[in-house]
């Protein structure tokens, strides 16, 4: 401890042993009494409290001295003419340094739990701005936390990630330009040797400081996590900024321990997030292939086969068996065209990368058109629309949604017998228009129901897996999410089966409101 502060202590100990005997000496006019030592205590307890144990010392043995002198006779002279009176001089002392000692100790303990608290608060707001957002912002974030609570000129974090090192900083331009050199080794670095910690003063190879520059002082401590370095949090004091103290030495390292464990999460999370889109992504192409070398080899048989039946000339086929073998490519054909289809919407959709082109549209005339081109492809099944005649505008992509519909109803007619009915029916409910493709045959399976929704996912009816990709419902889904609505399926209470999708509403311009008024009247 400095000399200075050892006469400061002193001096204050002296003035208030001295103030309490002025105030002593103008009560012993009026009355006097021999516990009038004990009230020394009361300025021992308070140097104590202000400035610690060896200052309350000090007032201690002056409270012993002040007392002998000016309230034991004979006064003004450090002897005592009655040795009883030893007693309470001895007390006197003994109680003035055991109060003081007793109050350091409180003191101490305030200062450590308030200490705690602040580490913990600090800590607490490092691990949660680290999970809260991208490891860039949080770590931008944290930088600034650190800044006001250490009142630093600038801090600064680096980070080596796997994809490259992330550096963010807050504070002055002069600050950071040294903050980044010292994050690659310069500064005062804090180092433990033994249990011990002290601040070492590094500078880079070449780093000499140039004429005209500023030289700041430096805090510069490790992020780790499990003994290996993440990187480097840099703390740059301000001018005249007396060096940071033990607890804010702890608490930086913490910090960076703290934020190694948080970036280290993060970093996991990230390479577990990348590893499940591999996995999704092999399945995906695994389905694929799967779907490519089955799905596709069967209607490219049936069309081979044809196609070499029209061309032989063994057999003599007659007109309408030769318009058989026509329809017959054709329709397989279409098989193929539409599994091709499929798969290019769903790698769409799985990459992210679907447009959406939405206009304005009337959707009763859209669900009317699926329906009229699909009565061919239906044509043992019966489709009625039950869509109200004050359905709002909407806006959506026709060819989406019209795609959208053809699947469900496409559905409906591959898992439902001959001479079922599929109604089409459409109703406003809250800020969305939902549209229902309900049947009236044997309904979802348990195990339908479970994989609903799934690429490559195919129901059976009776015992007999149905044809088809499987990807249609997939697609479906996909396409109305892509219009932020949801689509379900589940068994009608009346019989059947049942699937819904919305699509939002939202105000149209007053010229198509009124271009589209004018078309239903």
């Amino acid at each position: 401890m400095p000399t200075r502060r050892i006469l400061e202590e002193l001096a204050v100990a002296v003035a208030s042993v001295g103030a309490m005997t002025v105030l002593l000496q103008l009560v012993r006019l009026a009355v006097w009494d021999s516990s009038f030592s004990m009230a020394y205590l009361v300025a021992v307890l308070a140097v104590a409290i202000a400035y610690g144990s060896r200052a309350s010392s000090f007032a201690a043995v002056a409270a012993f001295i002040a007392f002998d002198l000016f309230f034991i006779e004979p006064h003004l002279r450090l002897t005592v003419d009655r040795p009883a009176e030893w007693v309470s001089l001895l007390v006197l002392l003994a109680s003035g340094i055991v109060t003081g000692q007793l109050a350091e100790v409180a003191r101490r303990r305030e200062v450590q739990a308030a200490t705690r608290e602040r580490d913990a608060r600090v800590l607490f707001d490092v691990v949660r701005l680290v999970n809260e957002s991208e490891l860039g912002d949080a770590l931008r974030s944290v930088a600034a936390r650190l800044q006001e609570e250490f009142a630093a000129e600038a801090v600064l974090i680096r980070i080596d990630a796997a994809a490259g090192p992330i550096r963010v900083g807050v504070g002055s331009a002069d600050a950071l330009a040294f903050a980044r050199t010292a994050a690659a080794g310069a500064g005062s670095v804090l180092q433990t040797d033994g249990g011990r910690r002290r601040w070492v003063r590094v500078r880079p190879a070449g780093g000499e400081r140039r004429p005209g520059r500023l030289d700041f002082e430096h805090r510069s401590v490790r992020i780790t996590s499990e003994g290996h370095e993440l990187g480097r949090i840099v703390v740059v004091l301000r001018p005249g900024q007396p060096s940071y103290d033990t607890a804010d030495d702890r608490l930086l390292v913490a910090a960076g321990l703290q934020l190694g464990r948080a970036t280290e999460r993060q970093q996991l999370r990230t390479a577990a997030t990348e590893a499940e889109v591999l996995r999704r992504t092999d399945d995906l192409r695994a389905a694929m292939l799967n779907a490519v070398s089955h799905d596709l080899r069967t209607p490219l048989a049936s069309i081979v086969a044809a196609a070499e039946s029209l061309r032989s000339d063994d057999i003599d086929w007659s007109p309408e068996e030769r318009t058989e073998f026509v329809d017959d490519i054709a329709s397989e054909a279409r098989r193929v065209d539409q599994l091709v289809s499929h798969l290019l919407d769903l790698s769409r959709i799985e990459a992210g990368a679907l447009r959406i082109d939405a206009q304005w549209h009337d959707l009763a005339s859209v669900v009317g058109d699926v329906a009229a081109r699909l009565q061919k492809e239906a044509r043992e099944h019966r489709i009625v629309l039950a869509l109200p005649s004050d359905l709002p505008v909407l806006q959506f992509d026709a060819v989406a949604i019209g795609e959208v519909l053809t699947n469900l109803i496409e559905n409906a007619v591959r898992y439902t017998p001959a001479g079922s009915t599929i109604t089409i029916g459409a109703a406003v409910t809250g800020q969305a228009v939902e549209v229902e493709v309900r049947d009236d045959g044997p309904g979802l399976s348990d195990e339908a129901r479970a994989h609903l929704f799934e690429p490559f996912g195919r129901g059976r009816r009776g015992r007999v897996r149905t044809q088809g990709s499987g990807l249609g419902l997939a697609v479906a889904r996909g396409l109305v999410e892509a219009h932020h609505g949801t689509i379900s399926g589940e068994n009608d209470p009346r019989g059947g089966a049942r699937f819904r999708f919305t699509l939002p509403i939202v105000a149209p311009p007053p010229e198509v409101a009124a271009r589209t008024t004018s078309e239903r009247a």
